[in-house]
């Protein structure tokens, strides 16, 4: 596997509730195809070439991949599903809190602790790095429709230098990463970063530098992050096109 892309599934309405949701097999919400549809419409999306297309086989995904790419043949790896909340599915943490249950959960080793009819965050780490290792066991490139936690675990393990909380390798939904094996000379792109409201890639290579934006709002011009330096290649409706040399 020299290529990943890795795709957050569309907006749902738990996305919208704040709930905690793994397990429970939500639809994409209105705004959220419509994201989707625009995205993909702009040229948003990385085409799929040769990959191997995989999904979690939850109708979010499923959805998700219809939309981005049609009607094309893939594969469902229930390994890469997102952490189910078991009990606690469908609800929000002003619905959980002052519950026994709940405080009980989240009190102690809050990574090891199981849910009451779910799986700690533990077990959906090790389910989803077993997935990762098939991935890389593969001859062909992978592109995946999947879920935050499981973009958050993925990366998390490949970039364990960088010490960042998970969370903060989560992309908002209908967003991504692109992961690629490459050998970059001096001042060749090494990279792209597709920024749109609703849709965020950040592109490295193990090799190559980190380029990330967080702000909706922030202006994009040349700019240097982490030391490297940053220019606007072109611009596609609201989606920019950064590249970083």
């Amino acid at each position: 596997m020299r290529h990943l892309t890795l795709i957050r599934h569309g907006l749902t309405e738990g996305n919208v509730r704040r709930w905690y949701y793994g397990a429970l097999d939500l639809p994409l919400c209105e705004a959220g195809a419509d994201a989707l549809r625009e995205a993909a419409a702009a040229g948003l999306y990385p085409p799929i070439g040769q990959a191997k297309i995989l999904t979690s086989g939850l109708l979010r995904t499923e959805q998700t991949l219809r939309l981005l790419y049609g009607d094309v043949p893939h594969e469902v790896w229930p390994e890469l599903r997102e952490i189910s909340f078991g009990i606690f599915e469908g609800k929000s943490y002003d619905e959980l809190n002052g519950r026994a249950d709940y405080a009980a959960w989240l009190a102690g080793d809050w990574f090891g602790n199981v849910p009451p009819g779910g799986e700690s965050f533990a077990q959906a780490q090790a389910r989803i790095l077993a997935g990762l290792a098939r991935m890389q066991a593969q001859g062909e490139d992978i592109l995946a429709v999947v879920h935050g936690g499981t973009v958050l675990t993925i990366m998390q393990a490949l970039f364990p230098e960088e010490e960042k909380n998970g969370y903060e390798w989560q992309p908002r939904p209908g967003g991504g990463e692109q992961l690629a094996q490459v050998n970059p000379g001096p001042g060749q792109a090494v990279g792209h970063l597709v920024f749109q409201r609703t849709v965020l890639y950040r592109q490295r290579t193990p090799i190559g530098g980190t380029v990330r934006l967080y702000s909706d709002n922030a202006p994009l011009f040349p700019l240097a992050v982490n030391g490297v330096s940053v220019q606007v290649e072109g611009q596609l409706g609201r989606g920019i096109f950064l590249a970083v040399h």
